[in-house]
């Protein structure tokens, strides 16, 4: 996710910049997402519009057990609604003490590829703190996000959106989209895999 968000190059340079600096050192956990910081040439927008800080965003993803779970709801026929909650593949495991008061409360900035349409590609980030709402035409659906498998999170659709994309699916087969079939497929087995159903 990380390197698909700054970029291989990026992502090499701060490894590096870490390797070196650390090589006769024990590293902490927020090192390495410091050092992304401050070999950082370019000034990538964060979720709150600022400059986007790896370490700030980096810990929300390591100090917190699990990942989220994001639903695309279609409100009307031109808003869709992106939220999330925890994913859990056994809602039933037990919690480790020292993840269950977490100061993030299980919420994530969550980098959101999304192709709108056959070919619309954008990316928006889906905050910790609010859903996030997306305008779209009439005639751009279906909307799918996580496309190229680029963000590490679970996703879901409400039962519109799996309607929208088995019709695109029937009408037009050789549209793999970015994500594909079996990136759809995947999906709606592991919602099924943890007792989430599609749809819902």
């Amino acid at each position: 996710m990380t390197v698909r968000m700054l970029g291989e190059e990026h992502f090499r340079r701060a490894l590096n910049h870490y390797i070196r600096k650390r090589i006769h050192q024990t590293a902490q956990g927020d090192d390495f997402w410091k050092a992304l910081d401050e070999t950082s040439t370019v000034h990538y927008e964060g979720p709150d519009g600022g400059v986007l800080k790896m370490w700030h965003f980096g810990s929300q993803w390591t100090k917190q057990m699990g990942y989220p779970l994001v639903t695309v709801v279609s409100l009307n026929s031109t808003t869709v609604e992106i939220r999330q909650e925890k994913y859990m593949k056994n809602p039933y495991a037990p919690v480790l003490e020292k993840y269950r008061a977490t100061s993030y409360g299980y919420k994530w900035d969550v980098p959101l590829f999304c192709q709108i349409g056959k070919d619309k590609i954008i990316f928006k980030w889906l905050r910790k703190e609010e859903p996030l709402y997306i305008n779209i035409g009439v005639d751009e659906r279906p909307i799918v996000i996580n496309v190229g498998r680029r963000g590490y999170f679970r996703q879901n659709y409400d039962a519109q959106g799996w309607k929208d994309m088995i019709k695109q699916l029937k009408e037009d087969h050789e549209n793999q989209w970015r994500i594909g079939r079996f990136g759809l497929v995947l999906a709606a087995l592991l919602l099924a895999e943890a007792g989430l159903h599609a749809g819902h």
